[in-house]
């Protein structure tokens, strides 16, 4: 059996690059709902991943050389749930630099890939918390300020 957290590194590496990120959009459950917190303008609620996708990734393809690049900074696994610190490495069309972090909490579970599939929520600090009527799940906000660092025992 695979470690789970090596499998979630991994998992979020993929969005190092356009060109890989579809392996991990791949292991995404398609009935998701999403939060993006924040003022700016990709913040919102959006209902599924090609939503999710058309109104974030794809809007900053258009501004950011080779499209949003994320590294993963942490990532902290408890049973099924992970949680990934991630920053941006892009750079704008004019050159600048898109400094943003952002952490992403996700579920494993049954998904379109699977028993590995993957159930995620939001970029920045929600978590999926229960369904909801055909099968859609709901996220639950959790405190921006809130950092996820590993406990000693």
């Amino acid at each position: 059996m695979t470690d789970v957290r090596a499998d979630r590194v991994r998992l979020f590496g993929f969005l190092q690059d356009s060109g890989t990120q579809p392996k991990f959009w791949d292991r995404v459950a398609d009935d998701m709902d999403w939060t993006v917190q924040g003022t700016h303008p990709l913040a919102g609620r959006y209902h599924g991943k090609q939503e999710f996708l058309d109104a974030t990734f794809r809007r900053l393809a258009g501004v950011l050389k080779g499209g949003a690049k994320l590294e993963v900074e942490h990532v902290h696994v408890d049973g099924d749930i992970t949680v990934a610190e991630l920053y941006s490495t892009s750079t704008t069309n004019e050159g600048a630099p898109f400094a943003n972090r952002g952490a992403t909490g996700m579920e494993r579970g049954p998904g379109p890939s699977g028993p590995q599939g993957v159930r995620r929520s939001d970029r920045r600090g929600s978590r999926p918390v229960s369904p909801r009527p055909g099968g859609r799940r709901r996220s639950r906000r959790v405190g921006r300020s809130a950092r996820c660092r590993s406990r000693p025992g």
